[in-house]
């Protein structure tokens, strides 16, 4: 259009118009390029600013949940110094263990001198399951006889299905 001579900066020789929509076009891109690099630039501090928040909260949750444990194991060392009932303070730690861990069943047990396994207490469904003195042998019989057999500690999703037990009868 300029050199024809319509738009904005068709004004005299065609040369000149050439030279004055350059122009525009130098100053344009001039002013246009720094905005540019600052929205830019402002983009990047947010997504760093979103990220720092995120570690931010992260870490308040787990001091949150660093807290609660203390809480929780401080509860215990007191109740612990209440009573010399063995059975009492098994029951609390496995209470203890439910909550802290979130799990579905916990138990106590003491091994005894020829290697078995009685039970102290037995918190969730092994409550229901296993009286306080319930004895199981040692060695892979049991989640518990694995773990004293290893000296690890030991876990297990589904004990019906997990190689390294050998379950006892009664389990």
């Amino acid at each position: 259009g300029t050199l024809r001579g319509l738009g904005p900066f068709a004004v005299g020789d065609p040369g000149e118009g050439l030279l004055i929509l350059g122009m525009f076009l130098v100053v344009v891109g001039g002013t246009m390029l720094p905005l540019a690099a600052l929205v830019w630039d402002r983009q990047g501090a947010e997504e760093e600013r979103a990220l720092l928040l995120s570690r931010a909260q992260a870490a308040q949750a787990e001091a949150e949940e660093r807290r609660r444990i203390a809480e929780e194991l401080s509860a215990v060392a007191r109740s612990l110094t209440e009573t010399l009932d063995v059975e009492a303070v098994g029951r609390r730690v496995v209470d203890v263990v439910l909550r802290l861990f979130n799990a579905r069943a916990s138990g106590l047990r003491l091994l005894t001198p020829d290697g078995s396994l009685a039970g102290v207490a037995f918190g969730g469904p092994m409550q229901d399951a296993y009286a306080p003195g319930h004895v199981l042998p040692g060695g892979p019989a049991s989640v518990s006889g694995l773990a004293v057999a290893q000296r690890v500690a030991v876990w297990s999703d589904d004990v019906f299905a997990d190689a390294r037990l050998e379950l006892a009868a009664d389990l």
